[in-house]
């Protein structure tokens, strides 16, 4: 053992020397005047992955390379050289794995009492996690710039102040400017307008979001453009004790959606009122229509007042109740809502009842019974069948009942299936002879025949107690 004083320290003070260094949370290399290892510490045995007699006695150079002479480093390095307060360089380790470190890297020269240079202490810090955040950020800072200048929505951050501190490039081409126009500048000294002004103070001094849609805006300085619409939202910043730190305004150019609305609004609006103007006048050429056949039936009935012949005063009768039933059909649609549907259920009971009541008789009495399951039957649809109802109660009441005080017509339209309909008028009389649908010889079976081939209807005739007509046709 080494006498204290001797200049010598003593073994127990290397040890603690050593201890010290190895707790060391820094990579410390000892060096000889050959730039050989002469010592190392633990921390940098486990970054390297190395024992210590492997690395003792071996050159430096073999394990760290200057980051000039390593072209795989990473970009970010004179970025990270920048923000470290080293005052050293990079080193790049290769560890015993093949891995790589990055180690900021600091070098002292080691002399002896004379003075002379017998060889360095290096300290290094691992900035590997350090660089791999900073390539991470650097990357994320990248795609969020291009997502920002990319992007359709008008972006602008401003300072508490309300002052400008950046925005992309869609906010600034909105307003035919370059966003370097805009930096520095206040809000409201570029866009004056009191209301926004208050709406932004609250934001900045309420801590919330405020968001609206389509909010008008007329630019001072282009009044050409006329008002625009804007979808916007205002969003503060907030520093981790939650204080306003600026505020980031999202705006996008809705004027074109609210002009096609504008337009289309008023595009309906005509729409509707040609629309009230078609109905009036199709209401009032029913009207006309139904005023001209009830001249017609008047002239028929006076004509066949005028007539001494029972059989010739019969034939202009049967016409004119042809003429009431298409009279009856135009006011119904005169009267109601749908100009282009009838209501079958109201139609059919008045011209019924109509017919029933022309061929009253103190004799007899006929009960009338009407099911109507489809209320509403198509123009096109309603006069055919309104005739053809016409045709066969009047063939009922003429020949069904003779030598009978009572009877029973029932008249209907009903449901087949979805697209299908039935017409069906009978009565409990003495019954028609089948062949009279066929082959008709009377001019009312005739009109029936040629009604029906007229909507494509299926004619079918029943017998059985009494006579069933049922006219079934598609809508």
């Amino acid at each position: 053992m080494l006498e204290a004083g001797g200049g010598r320290a003593v073994p127990a003070e290397l040890q603690l020397a050593e201890s010290l260094l190895d707790a060391a949370s820094v990579a410390l290399f000892v060096l000889d005047a050959e730039r050989r290892i002469a010592h190392c510490n633990g921390f940098l045995l486990q970054l390297s992955g190395y024992e210590r007699h492997e690395l003792a006695g071996r050159p430096l150079s073999e394990y760290c390379v200057a980051r000039e002479c390593a072209p795989s480093l990473s970009p970010v390095y004179e970025r990270t050289i920048r923000a470290s307060t080293s005052a050293g360089s990079l080193q790049l380790l290769r560890a015993k794995d093949g891995r790589e470190r990055i180690l900021d890297w600091s070098e002292s020269a080691l002399r002896d009492t004379a003075g002379e240079v017998i060889g360095q202490v290096a300290i290094a810090r691992d900035l590997t996690a350090t660089v791999a955040t900073l390539e991470a950020l650097d990357t994320t800072t990248q795609l969020l710039e291009g997502s920002f200048d990319a992007t359709t929505v008008a972006l602008a951050y401003l300072d508490p102040e309300l002052r400008f501190v950046r925005v992309n490039r869609a906010y600034a081409v909105a307003d035919n400017k370059e966003p370097a126009d805009f930096v520095g500048k206040g809000h409201f000294e570029l866009y004056p307008h009191e209301e926004n002004e208050r709406l932004f103070q609250r934001v900045r001094e309420g801590g919330e979001a405020y968001s609206v849609l389509a909010k008008p805006f007329e630019y001072a300085s282009n009044p050409e453009r006329g008002v625009t619409h804007w979808d916007w939202t205002l969003t503060p910043v907030k520093d981790a004790g939650g204080d306003v730190t600026g505020l980031v305004l999202a705006v996008r150019d809705v004027t074109a959606r609210i002009k096609a609305i504008e337009a289309l609004h008023t595009s309906e609006r005509r729409i509707a009122e040609q629309l009230e103007e078609k109905e009036a006048l199709l209401r009032e050429v029913h009207h006309r229509v139904k005023n001209n056949l009830q001249v017609v039936s008047s002239l028929l009935y006076l004509q066949s007042n005028r007539v001494d012949d029972p059989e010739i005063a019969r034939l202009f009768r049967e016409s004119r109740d042809r003429v009431v039933a298409m009279s009856a059909v135009h006011e119904t649609l005169y009267g109601g809502d749908d100009l282009a549907h009838v209501n079958f259920r109201s139609y059919l009971d008045r011209l019924s009842r109509s017919v029933l009541a022309a061929y009253h008789s103190e004799d007899r009495q006929i009960e009338l019974e009407i099911q109507v399951d489809e209320p509403q039957l198509g123009l096109s649809q309603a006069v055919p069948c309104g005739l053809i109802v016409t045709e066969l109660l009047t063939n009922a009441l003429k020949h069904a009942f003779v030598g009978r005080d009572r009877g029973v017509l029932r008249v209907g339209l009903t449901a087949v299936d979805e697209a299908t309909r039935c017409l069906r008028v009978s009565d409990d009389g003495v019954g028609m002879d089948e062949a009279a649908i066929a082959s008709p010889e009377t001019l009312g079976l005739s009109l029936v025949q040629a009604l029906g081939e007229q909507i494509q209807a299926r004619i079918e005739l029943n017998t059985d107690g009494g006579t069933d007509v049922r006219i079934t046709f598609a809508l």
